[in-house]
């Protein structure tokens, strides 16, 4: 809380996946380990009684899917 009417939120996380897929007929196979941070952050401010405005931004991460490999 900064004020009577604003807050301040936010946060913050590190995200890691390990994919291994053996070799199959033709050799190929995966070993990845793909890792990213995800986090968030927003604003809450009252203009009014009842009355806010709120703003967010919001940045996220998937690791891979055995299709998004194939």
């Amino acid at each position: 809380e900064v004020s009577e009417r604003m807050d301040i939120y936010g946060g913050l996380r590190w995200n890691r996946a390990e994919v291994s897929l053996p070799p199959v007929i033709n050799g190929i196979g995966v070993d990845i380990s793909p890792s990213d941070w995800s986090g968030h952050l927003g604003l809450r401010y009252g203009l009014s009684e009842g009355v806010n405005l709120v703003a967010n931004y919001g940045r996220g991460f998937r690791a891979p899917n055995v299709f998004d490999l194939g």
